[in-house]
């Protein structure tokens, strides 16, 4: 009834706990976030890693909602070194807290417009 894309077999994107993270949700996340979700970063997706929200030691899901892209800087040394965290809105836009309360906002996500 429907055509290509619309017409493929359903995958998941929230599959609870995993090792590693299936290539529908990589791909649901890519196409949200289109690039480095850090507020103001313009990294293209090509340069970013799927990173966990919540760690997956402290019980993050491995699911659309709990994932973002980030670059290699904004992800290993903001996150991991410095001890940034990030927030998803569930509008797509980011907000990141520093340790020594700094706080950075997103804007919103592109819209399409009407035709």
């Amino acid at each position: 009834l429907l055509a290509p894309p619309y017409n493929t077999p359903s995958l998941p994107l929230d599959i609870g706990y995993s090792d590693s993270i299936p290539a529908s949700i990589r791909r649901a996340v890519q196409l949200r976030d289109r690039g480095c979700a850090w507020p103001r970063c313009g990294r293209p997706a090509a340069w970013c890693d799927v990173h966990h929200l919540q760690h997956k030691k402290d019980g993050g899901k491995t699911s659309v909602t709990d994932c973002v892209l980030l670059c290699q800087f904004h992800h290993d040394i903001c996150i991991h070194r410095r001890g940034w965290r990030l927030i998803l809105h569930p509008d797509g836009t980011t907000t990141a807290y520093g340790p020594d309360g700094q706080v950075l906002h997103s804007h919103s996500p592109p819209t399409a417009r009407a035709g």
